[in-house]
């Protein structure tokens, strides 16, 4: 399941290319869906891929952010209206809320941290002036 979500997504973007941008009832568009479930950047290109060999394939959590970041660049800014996150603070703090959720081992611990750094680290290279207002 999880390794078909990438190929969802972009399913759906050849689709209805404008449906990245939009926004659900709360006011959110697709990027924070993905990233308050824990997708990973890119899960062929994954930084955090090519240095961590998870034990259990089928169960780490396929790309889409790329695919979504690239068919609506623009939403990279938006604040979450429900966290009030930029979308890289919210890929940041995934790791914590997911492994709330379940008991992982140590290993799928360490995994789902350095996904979402790795997705955090991305979103960042993409649009470092969301930092500005954080500088004084």
């Amino acid at each position: 399941f999880f390794k078909k979500r990438c190929a969802i997504v972009q399913h759906l973007l050849n689709a209805h290319p404008t449906a990245a941008s939009q926004c659900n009832i709360e006011g959110r568009v697709s990027l924070h869906l993905a990233l308050e479930c824990g997708m990973a950047w890119d899960e062929e290109e994954s930084y955090v891929g090519a240095i961590l060999t998870y034990p259990n394939q089928e169960n780490s959590s396929g790309g889409g952010v790329r695919t979504l970041f690239e068919a609506a660049p623009d939403i990279i800014s938006l604040k979450d209206p429900v966290t009030h996150l930029f979308p890289f603070m919210l890929a940041a703090t995934t790791s914590s809320s997911l492994m709330g959720k379940t008991r992982p081992s140590s290993s799928s611990s360490d995994f789902l941290l350095l996904q979402s750094l790795d997705v955090s680290y991305q979103l960042l290279r993409k649009d470092p002036c969301v930092l500005q207002m954080f500088v004084a």
